[in-house]
């Protein structure tokens, strides 16, 4: 019992320490196909929030353990036609797997749309 109690605790105060920044973008490129099924995509201008302290990001990444396939969609879709709204971990960072080495990129946890008022 006191180890449940004690995962519980452990999982509840992750959640809490990692607070996710939410940020958002209007002009996009989005590149899939990498080994590891992630998905990235990278600002045609601005600043990249890095909230996790990742090594020179150029973009964002969605890691395959997610839902990769309905946010590509969405990703389509909106860079197309808006601007795409989103929240970055502040306690991870992904290694993009290419053969010309590889890329450090903040995760993303969530993506959002907005929908006409």
């Amino acid at each position: 019992m006191r180890i449940l109690a004690s995962i519980i605790f452990l999982a509840i105060t992750v959640d809490v320490i990692a607070a996710p920044v939410w940020t958002s973008i209007e002009r996009f490129s989005v590149v899939a196909g990498y080994p590891d099924k992630s998905i990235a995509f990278i600002p045609r201008s601005g600043v990249v929030e890095n909230p996790a302290g990742c090594e020179d990001p150029v973009g964002y990444v969605i890691e395959s353990d997610h839902d990769v396939e309905a946010a590509l969609s969405i990703l389509l879709h909106q860079g197309r036609s808006g601007t795409i709204f989103f929240s970055v971990r502040d306690d991870k960072c992904h290694i993009i797997q290419q053969s010309d080495g590889g890329q450090e990129l903040p995760v993303v946890q969530r993506i959002a749309i907005p929908f006409p008022q």
